[in-house]
């Protein structure tokens, strides 16, 4: 099958209770990891054992490796007992995930890095695809802004694009156009709102985008 990038998958899923691919345990976390490397990684969809066994056995397969630092799209197995916890990684603060009672009603949604549990970074062979993986300022003429204002961490969707596009044009930053607000999209509002002599909250707000309109390099 045809790999799906990341955030198109996040799409799908989002507030969605996930089931593994042969259709049970809905709403499992490692069923929605399951898709996600069957979907996005072109992996095999097996059973694999709890969630905590995955720091072995997704290595014993010859599908991934254990790695120190996580970047987007690793899995993060979380090794407490009895069952321990899976989930994919966004950055450094947030991870995508399901069956966790503080977010979203166990659906699939953005949840935060729990910093404090032991844990194992897998890192898989399959790389990500993207929809935008530009990754360079934007030199083409002013870029559209998103109609909607006010963006926290986590929010995906077609305005953040718009939003990241106007930031490497306004900021000449090297932003991914993955439309994910993470920490990178965060700075870059908080430094344009610096520039034009604004309050530095990161949020996006209705100031910034009036501020936006009128803006010139």
């Amino acid at each position: 099958m045809s790999k799906i990038s990341l955030e198109k998958f996040i799409e799908k899923t989002r507030g969605t209770k996930q089931p593994t691919p042969w259709g049970t345990l809905a709403g499992q976390c490692v069923s929605l990891v399951q898709q996600y490397i069957k979907q996005c990684l072109d992996q095999p969809a097996r059973a694999r054992g709890n969630a905590r066994d995955w720091a072995t056995t997704y290595v014993r397969e010859g599908l991934g490796y254990k790695v120190s630092k996580a970047q987007k799209g690793d899995l993060v197995v979380y090794t407490y007992k009895p069952y321990g916890h899976i989930a994919i990684f966004i950055d450094e603060n947030t991870v995508y995930e399901q069956n966790v009672r503080s977010h979203d009603n166990r659906c699939a949604g953005y949840g935060a890095l729990w910093k404090n549990y032991a844990k194992v970074y897998l890192r898989p062979y399959s790389s990500l695809i993207t929809n935008d993986t530009s990754g360079t300022s934007y030199a083409g003429n002013y870029p559209t802004l998103p109609p909607r204002t006010y963006f926290r961490r986590g929010d995906t969707g077609s305005n953040v694009k718009l939003l990241q596009k106007f930031l490497n044009w306004a900021n000449g930053d090297r932003l991914v156009v993955d439309g994910i607000i993470g920490n990178k999209t965060i700075a870059s509002v908080k430094s344009f709102q610096k520039k034009v002599g604004i309050e530095q909250d990161g949020l996006f707000g209705k100031k910034s985008l009036e501020k936006a309109k009128s803006f010139k390099r």
